[in-house]
């Protein structure tokens, strides 16, 4: 029988025992992973399945199927897989793209996140389903690679992106056809002050996307980046931060450098989500961690603040929304200031973000937001168990993710 799941690892972070015997069964060797498929098929009685959990069925398809060729459930997932392969193929190809453009402006770009995992991790079109694309560009580029984005027919979520580069991670573009791409200037929205990035493209490694030539983050700084990702709260998560974490670290094979990964989790203070990440992978996934690597992030020291961050951000917050989120990320922004500085400046830092021209409209657009928050909240615990709806914020800003 199969062990109950340890408490430790319970929590928004973290999966639910049914999503965990699905990763079982796209990441455990084929008899384990099997048994695990059967034990969720009999839990869950193939009803409706969440977001999180139909990105991972094409990986449960590649891991099975060519081992259980009589398991009807499983060759039903073959049209899941090839799905997601095709969609992937548009994806890509608008990927590579874009690529070439940016070199032709004298733009060099990096892909993160699903476009990175696929080509050098998952090393398959059909098994990673992505939603959008991800590109990094250097802090002195951005500018430029928002004017020829928007040249190129992409929409801008923001009407003025480049003024929110001192604070902001990104800004997301979309082109007519559906077509989605994220631009980061940032790698991190937890760093975001000058020269977060430079140790990031100093140890970039060389990337192809159907012959377009890119960069990508080094394994290390892709962990790093995957379980920090993973760790605030989404609709999709605590799933697929799992799988391309495992995923990853079985890729990359003695080329991870966890030193490097360590040094990165403290000089970046991000230990409270990374240390309970790995030792779930661990515990949980069976995945090859050192020792010495989880040794040496238990030594690190982390704040109560950071604590408290860590919490925050995972969690769903119907009534609040990012603000909470918000007030962590200018604290790290503005950690040089004296605190009567930053304590003036967190407004100017809300007016910019959420477009206010002046303090009382920054009030009343907050104020404006939060209570309709609050009605959505109270319809939904008394008229039923559906989550309270998706709301807009008061500005032309999108909220940071």
């Amino acid at each position: 029988m199969r062990p109950a799941k340890n408490v430790r690892f319970a929590g928004w972070q973290f999966p639910s025992v049914t999503q965990e015997l699905l990763l079982q069964a796209a990441l455990q060797d084929p008899e384990a992973g099997h048994r695990a498929w059967q034990l969720w098929r009999q839990q869950t009685g193939g009803g409706q399945l969440d977001s999180g959990v139909n990105r991972i069925l094409p990986l449960v398809y590649r891991n099975l199927a060519s081992h259980w060729r009589e398991d009807r459930s499983l060759a039903g997932l073959q049209g899941v897989y090839r799905k997601t392969w095709s969609q992937n193929q548009l994806r890509f190809r608008t990927l590579a793209d874009l690529l070439s453009r940016f070199h032709d402006q004298g733009i060099e770009p990096m892909v993160l996140k699903g476009g990175a995992l696929s080509v050098l991790a998952y090393r398959d079109f059909g098994v990673r389903p992505m939603t959008d694309l991800d590109l990094l560009v250097r802090r002195e580029a951005a500018q430029q690679a928002i004017h020829w984005l928007r040249a190129w027919e992409w929409k801008s979520s923001l009407d003025n992106p480049e003024l929110l580069m001192d604070i902001r991670h990104g800004d997301e573009f979309v082109r007519a056809d559906g077509q989605r791409v994220d631009l980061h200037w940032n790698v991190l929205q937890e760093c975001c002050a000058p020269g977060s990035n430079n140790d990031f493209w100093r140890q970039a490694i060389a990337c192809d996307i159907y012959g377009a030539p890119c960069k990508s983050l080094c394994a290390a700084d892709q962990l790093l980046h995957v379980i920090v990702h993973g760790a605030r709260w989404s609709l999709v998560q605590p799933v697929s931060w799992i799988a391309d974490a495992t995923v990853l670290i079985r890729a990359a094979g003695a080329s991870l450098d966890w030193n490097r990964f360590v040094e990165q989790v403290s000089s970046r203070r991000l230990a409270a989500p990374v240390s309970d990440a790995l030792e779930y992978l661990k515990a949980r996934m069976g995945v090859d961690i050192p020792v010495s690597a989880l040794h040496s992030l238990s030594r690190i020291q982390v704040s109560f603040r950071e604590r408290v961050e860590h919490r925050v951000k995972i969690r769903p917050r119907p009534l609040v929304g990012t603000l909470p989120v918000l007030a962590f990320d200018y604290l790290r922004l503005t950690e040089d200031q004296p605190a009567l500085k930053r304590c003036f400046g967190f407004s100017r830092y809300l007016q910019a973000t959420f477009d206010c021209r002046s303090f009382s409209e920054l009030v009343t657009s907050t104020a404006g937001l939060v209570g309709a928050r609050c009605r959505a909240y109270l319809r939904m615990r008394l008229g039923g168990s559906m989550p309270p709806p998706r709301l807009r914020q008061p500005s032309r800003v999108r909220p940071a993710r």
